[in-house]
């Protein structure tokens, strides 16, 4: 019978045993015949609280006689959280993406990332919910819209769980991520 220093045990051989914890621990492995020790390892593990990711995405649309771009981003990064919408349209006589007017643009974030905390029995990693946006009304400058969150160095994304509605209202209607039919934009 496989003892676990846990205190489970298994009479699978060979067994795999999966420690979760979090911070640094050590864990201890033995297997006993008769009550004998026969074998014994120790193992040291670290808990990864995540990765720092990004997504980028372009959307072209028109909306009218008007052919917009919007180019979408989220982010985890060291320091802050963070989701942006650059938007330009594009102009037919000098063949060129510039800034034009538009009634309002908006950012906001919404969903989950991790914060790594140091405790005092050693690191842990922290859900945190994000949510808030940031709004601009109609104009010209500037040409792109964020939303950040200011946050210890040590944050990453939780896969999947963070997304982005990113967008602009032109013509009376609200075109990008999150508007229109189009998903928000999800941090993989």
């Amino acid at each position: 019978m496989w003892v676990f220093s846990d205190g489970s045990t298994s009479t699978s051989n060979p067994v795999t045993k999966t420690f979760t914890s979090n911070g640094t621990a050590t864990c201890q492995w033995w297997r006993k015949i008769n009550n004998t020790l026969a074998c014994q390892f120790t193992k040291s593990f670290v808990v990864k609280c995540g990765d720092k990711k990004a997504q980028f995405e372009t959307h072209i649309f028109d909306q009218g006689n008007q052919r917009w771009k919007l180019d979408g981003s989220i982010w985890v990064q060291t320091g802050q959280v963070g989701s942006k919408v650059k938007y330009l349209r594009w102009r037919g006589a000098i063949l060129k993406w510039q800034p034009a007017y538009n009634q309002a643009a908006c950012a906001d974030l919404s969903g989950i990332y991790i914060r790594e905390v140091n405790g005092p029995t050693g690191r842990s990693c922290l859900d945190v919910t994000a949510s808030g946006s940031y709004c601009l009304g109609g104009g010209t400058f500037p040409t792109s819209v964020a939303h950040i969150i200011t946050e210890v160095p040590n944050v990453f994304a939780k896969p999947g769980q963070l997304s982005a509605g990113l967008g602009i209202k032109v013509n009376g209607t609200w075109r990008g991520w999150g508007y229109a039919g189009k998903p928000r934009l999800v941090l993989p």
